[in-house]
C-alpha cells in the first residue's frame, strides 16, 4: 500500500511546501523543469494492513494517475532561493474487497492542482 501512495504524497507535499512561495521576479532568469506523471499500479492488502480510515477489509487498491507539474526557480537575484510549482495530476483510485459479499467497492477520481 505504501509503495503506491508515497509518490503521490511526495508530489502533494512538494506542491504544499513549494507552491505557497512569493511570485518570482519577472526580470530574473528562470530555471524550469517539467515532471511528467504517468502511473498505473495495484497492490493487495490484508485486513490488518488496510489503510486506516479508508477500509477495514482485505482487498486490492488500484490507482491510475497522469499529468505534469513544472518546477520553476530563478537562477540568480534577490529571490534565488524561491521555487514555484504549477501543474495538475489527475487520478482514479479503487478499493475492491477480496470477498465482495462482505464489503463494498469504493472508487473515485481526484485532481491535485
Amino acid at each position: 500500500m505504501r509503495g503506491v501512495i508515497r509518490p503521490l504524497v511526495a508530489i502533494g507535499l512538494a506542491g504544499a511546501l513549494l507552491g505557497g512561495t512569493a511570485s518570482l521576479s519577472q526580470a530574473a532568469p528562470v530555471d524550469r523543469e517539467r515532471y511528467e506523471e504517468d502511473f498505473v499500479g495495484s497492490e493487495t492488502f490484508s485486513a490488518e494492513d488496510a489503510p486506516a480510515g479508508c477500509v477495514d477489509y482485505a482487498g486490492t487498491f488500484t490507482e491510475v494517475r497522469s499529468g505534469h507539474f513544472d518546477l520553476m526557480a530563478p537562477g540568480t537575484g534577490v529571490r534565488s532561493d524561491e521555487v514555484k510549482v504549477h501543474g495538475a495530476i489527475r487520478g482514479w483510485v479503487s478499493f475492491v474487497p477480496d470477498d465482495p459479499a462482505d464489503a463494498v467497492t469504493y472508487e473515485g477520481t481526484y485532481t491535485n492542482a
